[in-house]
C-alpha cells in the first residue's frame, strides 16, 4: 500500500492536473477532483465498520475522508492521527461539511509521499519456529 501511495503522489504531480489545496479551503471546491492536505485530527470507526478520517478540530473548516468498511479498516488508518496527510478524490458536501468518499485505501497518504510504516516503531516480526540460529540457554 505504501509504495502505491508514493506512486500515486508522483503520478498526480506529473500526469494530473489535480489541484492541491489546504483542507480549510475544501468547501470552496465542491464538485472538483483534487488533493486536500492537512493534519489528521482524529480517526474514528463506527460499528458498521465505516471509518472517518477528520482534518481540523470542528467548525466550518473541518474536513473528512470517509472509508466504507470494504475499502479500508479503521486500524490501518489510525496511524495517520496527528500526521500531515493528503487525500485525493472528488469533494462533496455532507450536512454542509466537505468530504471525500474514498474509493481506495490509497486515496489517503502521508504528505509528500512519505511512507507509513507497516508496524509501529519497536515492534518486530516473530521468528518462525525452528529457524533460529541461536539456542536459548
Amino acid at each position: 500500500m505504501l509504495a502505491k501511495c508514493a506512486l500515486l503522489s508522483l503520478a498526480l504531480s506529473v500526469f494530473s492536473t489535480a489541484e492541491s489545496i489546504d483542507y480549510t479551503d475544501a468547501a470552496e471546491h465542491v464538485g472538483k477532483t483534487l488533493t486536500v492536505t492537512g493534519t489528521v485530527n482524529r480517526v474514528s470507526t463506527i460499528p458498521s465498520g465505516m471509518t472517518f478520517v477528520t482534518f481540523g478540530g470542528g467548525g466550518d473548516t473541518e474536513f473528512t475522508v470517509v472509508f466504507r468498511a470494504n475499502v479500508a479498516d479503521g486500524a490501518s488508518l489510525k496511524p495517520f492521527e496527528g500526521k500531515e496527510a493528503e487525500a485525493t478524490g472528488t469533494l462533496e458536501l455532507y450536512k454542509q461539511k466537505p468530504q471525500i468518499l474514498a474509493k481506495a485505501a490509497t486515496d489517503l497518504c502521508l504528505a509528500g509521499g512519505v511512507e507509513m510504516p507497516d508496524k509501529p516503531a519497536g515492534e518486530m516480526d516473530t521468528p518462525a519456529r525452528g529457524n533460529s540460529k541461536f539456542e536459548v540457554i
